[in-house]
């Protein structure tokens, strides 16, 4: 009996080695292609300060969508401010396909603006944590901080609150002078903070990188079993998993314990001292929350959009012995 025991828990060390991981987005595919649409027109918050050269005209912002392979709509940050873009002379809608974004400082803004407090059953966010009183006001502040990280101006050097010299579209909206400028002072102050954060902030994006943590063999009735955690290395969050086993001894089992750990039996009469298997087991369908950014890149020179989707990226990891 102990000879056979020896032999089980060397090949849970063989099995538990060397795994292989491929990572890709849960809801969207690299490659896909869809299309970014105009929603409608943000109120105008922002005015170009006089040394810009644009002044007295206010930032335009239009919030913009696509709708991913279930049908749920998710925000898209333009990335090239000074092209022409979806209601701003490209039309209401265009084509576009789904690219890799590696642009930390992008990544880094999206992540603790819009990005990170948005509710994809509501289409909106938590823009009242942030002392916001819409959820455009914050659609327009991470949308204005991305453009600053492109630009590489700061958003205080590039805009100001209205200075009431002009009538803008938020008078036609009835929005007087004192909610322009108290939520644009508002808007303005997020916007350089992000773009700060965007700049210096610590965090980064990463795809998934796993790791496998066993617990000691222990003998339970007829079985031999062990359970084997799986962990992000960055220690993000697992959410869930799938586990199969394939050409293990007859009678051989897993089960799933928790989001992120699986127990395997494998019958003490397997007589494995004297018959070797080659098996295999396949972890797949791991999401781990690691907040995954993409590019939306039409096929003209109309502008390039980030978006996001739901913050869980899935990837695999398999081992033959």
């Amino acid at each position: 009996m102990s000879k056979k025991i020896s032999i089980i828990s060397l090949i849970f060390l063989c099995i538990l080695s060397l795994f292989v991981t491929k990572a890709e987005a849960s809801n969207i595919q690299i490659g896909e292609k869809t299309n970014i649409v105009r929603d409608h027109c943000c109120d105008d918050l922002l005015q170009f300060r006089p040394e810009t050269g644009n002044y007295p005209a206010f930032k335009d912002v239009q919030k913009v969508y696509y709708t991913d392979s279930t049908g749920t709509n998710y925000p898209a940050f333009c990335i090239e401010p000074d092209k022409t873009g979806v209601g701003s002379g490209a039309g209401d809608s265009y084509e576009i396909t789904i690219e890799e974004l590696n642009n930390p400082a992008i990544w880094r803004v999206l992540y603790k603006g819009y990005m990170n407090n948005f509710n994809k059953d509501t289409f909106t966010s938590n823009y009242q944590d942030f002392g916001l009183e819409t959820d455009d006001d914050f659609y327009v502040a991470t949308k204005t901080a991305v453009h600053a990280i492109v630009t590489g101006v700061n958003p205080t050097d590039q805009y100001q609150i209205s200075d009431g010299l002009i009538t803008s579209q938020n008078y036609i909206n009835n929005i007087d002078l004192e909610e322009e400028q108290r939520r644009g002072q508002r808007v303005l102050d997020l916007a350089q903070e992000l773009y700060n954060y965007g700049i210096s902030g610590q965090d980064d994006y990463s795809k998934p990188d796993i790791k496998i943590k066993e617990e000691k063999t222990v003998i339970e009735e007829e079985y031999s079993t062990q359970v084997i955690e799986i962990v992000d290395k960055l220690d993000r969050e697992i959410k869930e998993f799938d586990i199969s086993l394939e050409n293990y001894p007859e009678n051989s089992k897993v089960e799933k314990i928790s989001n992120n750990k699986f127990k395997i039996f494998i019958p003490l009469d397997s007589n494995l001292e004297t018959n070797s298997f080659t098996g295999k087991i396949n972890i797949s369908n791991i999401e781990v929350k690691n907040y995954p950014v993409y590019l939306a890149n039409p096929q003209n020179d109309y502008q390039k959009y980030a978006i996001m989707n739901i913050p869980y990226e899935t990837t695999s990891v398999s081992h033959e012995i």
